[in-house]
């Protein structure tokens, strides 16, 4: 190997990078981690195969809980099909480049998905809670609450960065509008995320709630039930968010697609998006300011018909 001097770096101090690296073989760009049911046909073929780890470390996981548990900056955690009936919140904290995947497309439920559910109506707790995380990718799952008003994903402390797509919010396997929030950003507890791709069954207060600043909420689908909304609260001044390219379908015309709740909503770019079903008023609400910008949006309506929609109430 030839060394660039240059770079800062001798053979000397890469060497002891190498060696001072807790993870077999030296540098590394994180491990990857297993959760399958153990009824899974591929259980076994997969334990076959795992690497022996000299330290020991467990890599095939039965519970979601037990994986993310174990899991460390830059690890992936692949989840195979089934139900993981979670029994409490799993809180993930202070980690960095962490991929949470399952099999999902973000359209379907059952065992053929990633499905991350509470237990039962005792549950009292939300799915996953993030606090003071960057650079988190959550893909490929169906998160399920069974639960009255309870939360899929709830941002508490400072997160970075934080990726959702491909997944599915619901309340339980029939749709009920128990789910509070699919996504509750916490405002300020959510810079920079990033959601595209997924599904938003008929939640029972809000879908998205506050979002923080530079958000994008991209080319996702929200099924709006009565009295809730697909998103609302869009964070105070300077909070350069992008809604763009969304579908919201009013299940029940008296709920809304983008509500502001009393935020004052500058900076914000509401951008080719489509509201069905909804009455007057009720797809974009509370919006307009000097500068934000409402384009290109299309509401079908109640009676069917489709117009052009920039808000000023």
């Amino acid at each position: 190997m030839v060394w660039n001097k240059n770079a800062g770096y001798g053979r000397e101090q890469v060497e002891s990078i190498l060696a001072s690296s807790n993870r077999p073989g030296g540098l590394t760009f994180g491990r990857t981690l297993y959760v399958l049911k153990t009824t899974d046909p591929n259980y076994d073929r997969i334990a076959d195969l795992l690497p022996v780890d000299p330290e020991g470390e467990v890599r095939l996981f039965t519970t979601i809980t037990a994986a993310l548990a174990a899991v460390e900056n830059y690890d992936t955690v692949l989840i195979g099909p089934g139900n993981f009936d979670e029994e409490a919140t799993i809180t993930l904290t202070g980690k960095k480049g962490v991929k949470i995947i399952g099999t999902n497309t973000g359209m379907q439920w059952g065992e053929g998905a990633t499905c991350w559910r509470d237990v039962d109506s005792d549950h009292v707790s939300d799915l996953l809670n993030l606090t003071g995380n960057q650079a988190i990718e959550i893909a490929g799952i169906n998160f399920i609450n069974i639960t009255d008003g309870k939360d899929a994903i709830n941002f508490t402390g400072l997160n970075y960065s934080i990726h959702i797509h491909d997944c599915c919010f619901t309340g339980n396997v029939g749709g009920s509008d128990v789910q509070a929030y699919a996504i509750n950003a916490g405002g300020s507890n959510a810079a920079d995320l990033y959601v595209h791709d997924c599904k938003f069954f008929k939640q029972k207060t809000t879908a998205i709630l506050n979002i923080g600043q530079r958000a994008v909420i991209k080319d996702n689908i929200f099924i709006v039930g009565a009295a809730s909304k697909g998103i609302s609260g869009c964070n105070a001044a300077g909070g350069f968010n992008i809604i763009a390219d969304n579908y919201f379908i009013g299940a029940v015309s008296t709920g809304y697609g983008i509500y502001r709740e009393s935020y004052t909503a500058t900076n914000l770019a509401i951008i080719n998006n489509r509201f069905i079903g909804f009455s007057a008023n009720y797809d974009i609400n509370q919006v307009a300011s000097s500068d934000s910008s409402v384009v290109g949006n299309i509401a079908d309506g109640t009676d069917g018909a489709a117009a052009d929609i920039d808000p000023t109430a």
